[in-house]
């Protein structure tokens, strides 16, 4: 299910846009992850989907740092 939010759910701007940037997630920096950003107070929201794609990126990541 794609995620389609108009108005940041924290502070009800209409600045609420998809992004793609870089992110952190634990110890590991995912280049080119893509979300929802409010450009007033900065909130961000992640889609079921966008979800997937970080976790699997990180779990790559980890398992070439482990072996």
């Amino acid at each position: 299910m794609k995620l389609k939010i108009k108005i940041c759910p924290t502070c009800e701007s209409k600045n609420f846009r998809r992004k793609t940037a870089p992110i952190t997630h634990g110890r590991v920096v995912v280049p080119k992850a893509t979300f929802w950003e409010c450009d007033d107070c900065g909130e961000q929201a992640y889609s079921l989907e966008d979800m997937d794609r970080i976790e699997a990126y990180v779990r790559t990541k980890t398992e070439q740092k482990a072996a």
